[in-house]
């Protein structure tokens, strides 16, 4: 059995998707590739009111199957400047959003 993928996608979603990299989304429209530090930096991203959004992905390859269908030969850079479309929003309830 031949699995056909889109070769550009499976890359970029296995870094997101083993947590060798995380993807912000800034609120001025701006991205950030973090690598190094991922843990310390999406601690910081709580705090942050300057970050909109962090993309990751979960480790399955159903996750994959899923975006691939989504973006239809999309390329990374696509998926990441219409992560709304591709992306499931799942909201994270930090010290930020709670007014003390």
């Amino acid at each position: 059995m031949s699995i056909k993928t889109h070769r550009g996608l499976e890359p970029f979603w296995q870094k997101l998707a083993s947590g060798k990299m995380i993807i912000l989304v800034l609120k001025d429209g701006r991205t950030k590739k973090v690598t190094k530090n991922i843990k310390k930096v999406w601690r910081a991203c709580e705090e942050d009111a300057n970050v909109k959004a962090v993309l990751t992905s979960s480790m399955s390859w159903d996750a994959f199957e899923r975006l691939e269908k989504r973006a239809k030969g999309a390329t990374a850079t696509d998926v990441i400047k219409n992560y709304p479309k591709y992306f499931k929003k799942i909201k994270v309830i930090t010290s930020k959003d709670r007014s003390l």
